[in-house]
């Protein structure tokens, strides 16, 4: 993810001139043209309305991103994978909330690793978990 929303990676829609000036001088037997310039300001706003999702999108990614940087397991990823690597059982103890759950899953399936199991003392909380 780039340090901030560039516009230079937004979604790449366009419309072929000439199928625009196809539709806006209509076909045989059709009954309903549509003007040029309805064209272009529908393209228009419909380039304007993705710009604005992948902006929000952009935002949430960031945070989401922010959030999990900030989560004190984040700081033990390169030696839980070591870990990991080296051993083949590893007991990861830590307070609630720091991201054991949903963290260590990530950084597995980030690492390469195809089969990762999460067990939790709940049905619902594994549930949510997947």
């Amino acid at each position: 993810l780039p340090p901030h929303y560039d516009p230079r990676y937004r979604i790449n829609l366009s419309v072929l001139s000439a199928d625009v000036q196809g539709k806006s001088r209509g076909r045989r037997g059709d009954t309903f043209r549509v003007p040029r310039e309805r064209l272009l300001e529908f393209h228009s706003a419909l380039l304007h309305y993705l710009d604005f999702t992948q902006k929000q999108s952009f935002s949430k990614l960031a945070k989401l991103q922010r959030e999990r940087a900030a989560l004190p397991i984040s700081q033990y990823r390169d030696r839980l994978l070591q870990a990991v690597a080296q051993n083949q059982v590893v007991v990861v103890a830590g307070d609630t909330g720091c991201g054991k759950s949903t963290q260590v899953p990530q950084f597995l399936l980030g690492a390469g690793y195809n089969h990762v199991a999460c067990t939790q003392p709940r049905r619902i909380a594994c549930v949510s978990l997947a």
